[in-house]
């Protein structure tokens, strides 16, 4: 195992990343990082990014149509 180290290392981020992709996507969203939108407005504030998956808000709305 000693020489697959890396390999192995590599496996394990890439199977975490994958797996907050798909939990964001299909899941139950993570608001880790607040939202950008303004539901008072239900505008974005300017010059914000959400910087993983999708905004949180986005889970919002989805679960008020069904």
């Amino acid at each position: 195992m000693y020489p697959f180290r890396y390999l192995l290392l590599l496996m394990g981020i890439n199977a975490t990343f994958c797996g907050f992709i798909y939990n964001d996507f299909l899941g139950m969203s993570v608001n880790l990082f607040g939202s950008c939108y303004s539901t008072r407005t239900g505008m974005p504030a300017e010059d914000c990014t959400y910087p993983f998956g999708l905004d949180p808000i986005w889970g919002i709305t989805t679960n008020k149509l069904t």
